[in-house]
């Protein structure tokens, strides 16, 4: 099952200017930091599992979207969430389906949201934690109940089976009636223009009461948290005043997000990124991927791209970040940029890619670059943890469907040696 690809951005600027963002200006001007107003959020936790005895472990990505309400009540600042829509990764020859009604059961909730330092700000959520498909007297600590016939299991998708339904399907369907118990908080770095990354906090836990047929009766899959903070990223973002769970799924939009914790001082990652296109650049990973020119190297305006990729320099600060608009191919309109943070004595070296997708961009983008961009970002920080030696470079092996697009454009299936 292909997962859905969901956030609402704003606006794209013009590109190839230094002009200021007028969402900027407007945050700079009343020095509040998120302002109280709508935002949506893109999320993603991660875990393990193994869909059966014989298989290996295989890595699972539950990725949601959520509206978020802030407002302030004298120094406090609250944020009420709703989740819009939730996707799971395909688990071997079976997928999973979170429809309407199971998104429909899941609690809306109110976080107090922390805000500390000056732009970028540090921002924390406190922990929020909910049961799903029973009513617990201690959610955070009350064992998930097993048996259908206890008598705190609930209903709250209405479908008349116990706890709530998720619905699996390929070479077996039906349903599995399940308590889930959600522990949700949001860490990151907080910009004036009111947009947001870092990482999602928690865990999800489910206990099975039964399913639908003998077969989703039996396999009862184990899941283990993935606790890397590079693999459970969030990013938010201010949306429209009349922004609802409806506009926000239907967006037509993708974001993605890759970081990499690194022990290092915040100037020795920047300078990365200060060297980006250029004879000294040990950030991107040319010697496996088409290298990234400028014609004017790394400065506002300067236009270029890597591939059939084209995007002009939109931003930049040294040591700090740097932007790119895209304006190639046809349908795709947005940004993608590298950032540094600092993080509790760490650098946080993040890439965050916001675009709209449109025409026939709409169907290549998750079929055909969003494996191979994510591959060559991953990549990309492989090389940047070698570059400062905070670690062996981990070059994972990519994924099937990379090698199949590499070998289908011409480029080699496997990595030439370092």
């Amino acid at each position: 099952m292909f997962f859905t690809l969901l956030l609402l951005l704003a606006g794209p600027m013009q590109p190839g200017t230094d002009s200021p963002d007028p969402a900027r200006e407007e945050f700079a001007q009343d020095t509040v930091p998120l302002p109280d107003g709508l935002y949506a959020s893109r999320q993603i936790m991660t875990s393990s599992t193994k869909p059966g005895p014989r298989l290996g472990r295989i890595r699972v990505r539950t990725v949601a979207l959520a509206i978020h309400r802030v407002r302030r009540e004298g120094d406090t600042v609250r944020a009420s969430t709703r989740f819009c829509d939730v996707r799971q990764d395909r688990i071997g020859p079976a997928g999973t389906v979170l429809d309407s009604a199971f998104v429909a059961a899941l609690p809306a909730w109110e976080s107090v949201v922390t805000i500390e330092g000056s732009d970028p700000w540090l921002v924390r959520t406190n922990e929020f934690v909910a049961v799903v498909g029973a009513d617990l007297e201690d959610p955070a600590g009350d064992p998930l109940p097993t048996d259908p016939q206890d008598a705190r299991v609930t209903d709250p998708d209405g479908d008349g089976e116990p706890g709530v339904t998720v619905r699996v399907e390929g070479v077996v369907s039906g349903g599995v009636y399940v308590v889930q118990r959600i522990e949700r908080a949001l860490e990151g770095t907080l910009t004036v223009d009111g947009r947001m990354t870092g990482t999602v906090i928690g865990s999800n836990q489910q206990a099975k009461l039964g399913a639908s047929n003998f077969i989703l009766r039996a396999f009862t899959p184990t899941f283990i948290a993935d606790t890397e903070p590079e693999h459970n990223p969030f990013s938010w973002a201010p949306v429209g005043p009349d922004a609802d769970c409806t506009s926000a799924t239907r967006a037509g939009t993708t974001t993605s997000i890759h970081q990499r914790t690194l022990p290092v001082r915040i100037d020795e990652v920047g300078a990365l990124i200060d060297g980006l296109s250029s004879p000294r650049d040990r950030l991107w990973p040319r010697d496996a991927w088409p290298s990234m020119h400028l014609d004017s190297g790394l400065r506002i305006g300067s236009a270029g791209g890597h591939g059939p990729i084209r995007y002009v320099v939109e931003a930049y600060e040294p040591g700090r970040r740097a932007r790119f608009r895209f304006t190639s191919p046809r349908g795709l309109s947005g940004f993608h940029e590298f950032r540094v943070s600092e993080s509790e004595g760490h650098t946080v070296l993040a890439h965050v890619l916001e675009a709209k997708l449109g025409g026939l961009t709409a169907w290549s983008w998750p079929l055909v670059y969003r494996p191979l961009h994510d591959a060559l970002i991953e990549d990309a920080l492989d090389r940047a943890e070698s570059a400062l030696a905070t670690g062996a470079g981990r070059r994972a092996s990519w994924s099937t469907r990379v090698r199949v697009l590499r070998r289908l454009l011409g480029r080699p299936a496997i990595r030439r040696p370092r």
